[in-house]
């Protein structure tokens, strides 16, 4: 009996890699989330152990500077990005280490400390249930990508024949430059361009850590060319710049998602892939999937360098912030929300794009009709 010669080709399909998100997803987001319910108990003893040297001090007593130091590293990773909490642990650890208590400041330093602290702990709770919420939305995301999985493995299976190979259509897209074709392309690139900034304005206003400022940046791409996707991602970024709703050097993310779906389409469907009257929902995953991965690397770099970790998204910071807490490892954490939120808000946009694709080649072929 012959043994069926394994090909790894078969196992780099996009549902698998869909799953392998998910699990990557799912893992790192509950390990994060475990290790920051640790901190979070570290940092509340911590509360309660300077609490008991505040009121030693206050005796007269001598501090111990072990507890000092145990109180400032709990809260560490909260008074990196806030500087309210970090001007609160500089108050309570001055007035331990440098006051000396009398009769005369006595209840005034009582007074302080006690609301300090208080203040201080409740701040940081804040900012834990924040936290905690931002990464149980990230959890949420692994059954979009198990779900979107299973629905490409159903849609290729249920297939009763081989599908066609996809057929170039010139009454769809013609190569010849036309007044028609040209304002077809122009309002679409409006269109596209405005409901990006759409997406991007209307996620700021729920708590989800995605962008949403580049949906139908590919499926302008699908259709049209390299060129039209590039000019709708630079318009819709300077809009959203012009509305102090992006920071200008992440236009390079924007374009390079132009980039990779036109060589996704390319090596796909082929060089002529705007004549082809059918791309397949696998290709605008793949285009997806490379644009996130592009995106990913690109942002974190330009954060890294030239921003604290920061983005115009209070959202996707907070990822950032949840992973920094559980690691004490900025660039850890920049990578990794990075990653994901990236991924997720590709394939979001690979979805999107192909329905407003479809509705391209639906308008354009009832026109040359």
């Amino acid at each position: 009996m012959m043994c069926r010669k394994f090909n790894l080709k078969t196992i780099f399909k996009i549902e698998y890699i869909l799953i392998l998100i998910a699990v990557f997803n799912f893992s790192a987001t509950q390990f994060f989330r475990k290790k920051a319910l640790q901190n979070f108990t570290f940092m509340d003893n911590s509360f309660t152990a300077v609490r008991l040297q505040y009121i030693d001090f206050l005796k007269g007593f001598t501090i111990d500077e072990e507890i000092i130091t145990f109180f400032e590293k709990s809260c560490r990773v909260y008074a990196y990005f806030d500087e309210y909490v970090q001007n609160s642990i500089i108050v309570i650890s001055t007035i331990l280490r440098e006051y000396h208590i009398s009769d005369s400041n006595r209840e005034n330093l009582r007074n302080l400390l006690t609301a300090t602290t208080t203040e201080l702990q409740i701040e940081i709770h804040k900012k834990q249930k924040i936290l905690l919420q931002g990464l149980d939305i990230i959890i949420n995301f692994t059954f979009f990508f198990i779900v979107l999985a299973a629905f490409v493995f159903i849609k290729k299976n249920i297939r009763k024949s081989k599908r066609p190979e996809i057929q170039a259509d010139d009454t769809v897209f013609d190569k010849e430059f036309s007044i028609k074709t040209f304002l077809m392309t122009s309002i679409a690139i409006i269109i596209a361009a405005d409901l990006n900034c759409s997406g991007s304005l209307l996620i700021r206003k729920l708590t989800y850590p995605l962008y949403l400022d580049s949906i139908l940046t590919i499926g302008i791409t699908a259709a049209f060319g390299l060129i039209p996707g590039i000019i709708c991602a630079v318009m819709s970024h300077s809009i959203l710049y012009l509305l102090d709703c992006a920071n200008l050097p992440f236009i390079l993310c924007h374009i390079l998602t132009a980039f990779f779906a036109w060589r996704t389409f390319r090596r796909k469907a082929g060089k002529n892939y705007q004549l082809n009257r059918q791309l397949p929902l696998e290709i605008f995953l793949w285009a997806g999937l490379w644009s996130g991965i592009s995106n990913a690397i690109t942002g974190n770099i330009i954060s890294m360098s030239m921003f604290p970790a920061e983005t115009t998204l209070k959202n996707l910071d907070n990822i950032t912030y949840a992973i920094f807490t559980s690691t004490e490892n900025l660039n850890l954490a920049i990578w990794i929300s990075g990653l994901l939120s990236n991924l997720t808000d590709k394939m979001i946009s690979a979805l999107l794009s192909i329905i407003f694709y479809k509705l391209i080649c639906f308008f354009r072929k009832k026109q040359c009709s």
